[in-house]
């Protein structure tokens, strides 16, 4: 008889031990189940709302105003598999002389821009068996971008006084590494960043009387940024610090964006809205605290 008892706990053990086996055991995720998953697990972690380094796919405009000073952008990227090719189109919006100075190391505000970017994700999502959840505990990301613009510059020749006008290339570009980790069900987790950015953008001479006098120079910059982003789950509010260092003129800038993320119209719930404010400090001449406010629409499926 204690055999038999012996036998049926045993019986009973071992199916409990199987049935969390198999709710342990997973498998890969392809197809349209990751490209759910992506939506939901990836995209959140990595949102920016300014597109300093945007490493989302989905189509995003941003408006961020400093006084007079207001700026565009937009970024989309075409997706294949886990890389994504995109496009960013910025451009001043109104203009205040010297006030874009504090609130852009790369100096490319104050210029119309068109720039290129590639991003790789790599990750393996993994879904339960048992219930169907998805899951992936971190994921690599590799980006790299370029950006550029063809000014047009007139100022006064110092020796003859006789107008003069060149066209000058100012460009940027940009390599950034960053993990994604601690994602947890609807958790998008956090993403911490490092990324190294090469600036050269010419800047007007002098004014003397009214007017330029000589030709442009060239101001280059070579940016370290250290970042971290995160979006809470289910509240669509967000947070991502930066501290940037200038290894060219060792300027030091550090800023905080908040921003919430929400849908104006449950009508069209693929558009969303992400507003929010942006504070900081920058060292140097043309440095001190700043402070903008941005707002912009963000297109693509709801996670």
């Amino acid at each position: 008889m204690r055999a038999r008892r012996v036998a049926a706990v045993g019986i009973a053990l071992s199916a409990v031990l199987c049935g969390r086996a198999a709710a342990q055991t997973d498998e890969p995720v392809w197809g349209p189940a990751r490209d759910a998953a992506r939506a939901r697990i990836i995209s959140p972690a990595v949102f920016d709302p300014l597109l300093v380094l945007p490493l989302s796919p989905e189509p995003q405009a941003v408006v961020d105003v400093h006084g007079r000073d207001v700026s565009g952008t937009f970024h989309a990227a075409l997706r294949n598999g886990d890389d994504s090719y995109g496009m960013l189109v910025s451009a001043p919006l109104s203009q205040d002389e010297g006030s874009a100075s504090s609130i852009d190391p790369r100096g490319l505000r104050a210029h119309p821009s068109l720039g290129f970017d590639l991003t790789n994700v790599i990750w393996h999502p993994r879904a339960a068996i048992a219930g169907g959840s998805v899951s992936a505990p971190w994921a690599l990301f590799l980006h790299a971008s370029y950006q550029f613009n063809r000014g047009s510059y007139e100022y006064v020749d110092p020796a003859t006084r006789a107008p003069r006008s060149e066209t000058r290339l100012n460009d940027t570009a940009s390599a950034l590494g960053g993990v994604q980790f601690l994602a947890n069900g609807d958790d998008p987790g956090y993403f911490a960043g490092f990324s190294y950015t090469y600036s050269a953008v010419f800047h007007d001479a002098a004014t003397v009387d009214g007017a330029i006098v000589g030709g442009p120079s060239k101001v280059r910059g070579n940016l370290l940024r250290i970042e971290m982003r995160r979006q809470m789950p289910r509240r669509r509010f967000g947070i991502n610090p930066s501290y940037t260092y200038d290894v060219s003129s060792r300027d030091k800038t550090a800023d905080i964006a908040t921003y919430f993320l929400f849908t104006p119209s449950h009508a069209h719930d693929s558009t969303r809205l992400s507003a929010g404010v942006r504070i900081g400090h920058r060292t140097g001449a043309d440095g001190g605290v700043f402070v903008t406010v941005f707002a912009g629409p963000v297109f693509g499926p709801h996670p």
